[in-house]
């Protein structure tokens, strides 16, 4: 019989890891798995997570049932342990990015179909260094206009502000917006420009917008990275609607690398995985195929 650890947020979103508890452990069993259930009470401070984290021998698979942060600082301990044992991903967070990155199902039954499968592949995950501090990062950073909301809202609020979809919508409607000098240096150039957001991308999905970079592989080794420079009104709208049609826009910079490192003129919230986390400015390093994960048959390894 295999063994599973299973981690929950009570607080993420639907709230589905520790309503559906029972039927969790309970299917799994079923399916010769059996599961060792483990509340998230603080995600900060918990000795008895951090050696269960740690722990690279008891557990087939480590589960994970919560929104795009929750995972995010789960698999950060796991790859600072030197844990490289195969996560699974529940989506019950506002946007579920990483998990639609890895074509994982919505339905909870569909999710735990996936794990009784057992099929695994290898993914990207960014690692930033700044000033000596280092964090791992499965989806997305970002920085700029209204980044700063989600740290400072309510989860209630967040389920409605949560999308860069409705972020970069905005910046039509919105006359006084503070703007920012970036320098991203990557292996192969230079990129300086007033900007009014950037996100560096690991996947194809962010903040909630399906398939905003379509040409992005979270199998090859290379971020994204997409800058929107500082426009009139007219052009801020115009950038908006581009990016929710998939359409290219002037005032879009869009970068590939394997590595990078960025730097502002102003001290900004940065958004890491849609949670706050190190300043600006650092490196950034992509590396490829790093990350064990559980996955559905319909996500092709490259």
């Amino acid at each position: 019989m295999k063994k599973y650890l299973y981690l929950y947020n009570p607080y993420s979103g639907s709230q589905t890891g520790g309503h559906e508890l029972d039927k969790i452990l309970g299917t799994l069993y079923k399916n010769q798995i059996y599961t060792v259930p483990h509340r998230l009470f603080s995600l900060e401070d918990d000795p008895v997570l951090d050696t269960l984290l740690a722990d690279r021998d008891t557990f087939d698979a480590v589960l994970i049932s919560g929104g795009d942060g929750t995972v995010g600082q789960m698999i950060d301990k796991m790859i600072k342990a030197g844990n490289d044992t195969p996560v699974g991903i529940i989506p019950s967070g506002t946007c579920n990015d990483f998990a639609r990155n890895l074509k994982m199902p919505a339905g909870l039954m569909d999710c735990l179909s996936v794990f009784c499968q057992g099929n695994t592949a290898k993914v990207d995950l960014l690692k930033i260094n700044a000033s000596g501090k280092e964090q791992y990062i499965c989806n997305s950073i970002a920085a700029g206009v209204f980044v700063g909301v989600s740290h400072t809202t309510s989860p209630e609020f967040k389920k409605v502000f949560g999308s860069l979809a409705y972020y970069i919508a905005a910046l039509g409607e919105l006359a006084d917006m503070k703007t920012f000098h970036i320098t991203v240096e990557t292996e192969k150039e230079t990129v300086q420009t007033e900007a009014l957001v950037f996100a560096v991308l690991n996947g194809t999905d962010v903040g909630g917008m399906k398939n905003l970079i379509s040409e992005a592989d979270i199998q090859d080794g290379l971020m994204n990275i997409m800058i929107v420079k500082n426009c009139n009104p007219v052009e801020r709208a115009a950038v908006g609607i581009n990016l929710l049609a998939h359409k290219g826009d002037k005032n879009i910079i869009s970068l590939n690398c394997s590595r990078c490192k960025i730097s502002t003129d102003k001290d900004m919230d940065v958004s890491l995985d849609g949670e706050n986390g190190l300043k600006l400015p650092f490196e950034i390093e992509m590396l490829n195929q790093k990350l064990n994960v559980l996955v559905p048959d319909t996500f092709t390894q490259s």
